[in-house]
């Protein structure tokens, strides 16, 4: 009995042997840039709400992420704006509600640092993505941090707006997350 108590401890508070399942810390959001007319910008944001993430840098082979944006939270300071962009020339939020990535694979890079390849799927478009990230980790807190960008037209989003809106999309990423048992 006293072996079966010892392991017990052991597996709870040995951080290596400990689940490596994350959770979201509710309220993250999802920055992203445009480029606009005459050098300007239009920065914004997207709720992520839903995710299911399996993640140890010791062991990327068992590593996954799903993760899914809410595009109806799409907040650009501008609340004319942010309209205009759930109707049909841009996001169609009627009809396509969520932005889903799913990874596929993840590698180490000599910095230290990962990339995670996946499939972004928004509207009815999906492509493959690779985005570069770090990983920082004190006990059963951790911060995924990272950037890509995307054209927007790939995904058909604003397609009948070729002027005036920039076509690439950056994408910045900092992503608490806590360790689910």
């Amino acid at each position: 009995m006293a072996q079966i108590i010892s392991c017990i401890m052991l597996l709870s508070v040995h951080p290596l042997l400990s689940s490596n399942t994350w959770q979201v810390r509710p309220g993250t959001k999802v920055n992203f840039i445009v480029g606009g007319m005459f050098w300007t910008e239009t920065t914004g944001t997207l709720e992520l709400t839903t995710s299911a993430i399996e993640f140890s840098a010791a062991d990327l082979s068992k590593a996954s992420i799903k993760v899914s944006l809410v595009v109806s939270s799409i907040n650009t300071n501008n609340a004319k704006r942010d309209e205009h962009l759930k109707n049909e020339d841009f996001f169609e939020i009627k009809k396509y509600p969520t932005i889903v990535f799913q990874s596929v694979s993840f590698r180490k890079t000599p910095d230290n640092s990962y990339v995670v390849t996946g499939k972004l799927t928004m509207k009815a478009e999906t492509k493959s993505v690779s985005i570069p990230f770090t990983f920082s980790q004190t006990n059963n807190k951790g911060l995924f941090q990272g950037s890509f960008k995307i054209n927007r037209m790939d995904y058909g989003v604003g397609t009948g707006y070729k002027i005036g809106i920039g076509r690439e999309v950056k994408i910045s990423l900092t992503i608490p997350v806590e360790r689910h048992n």
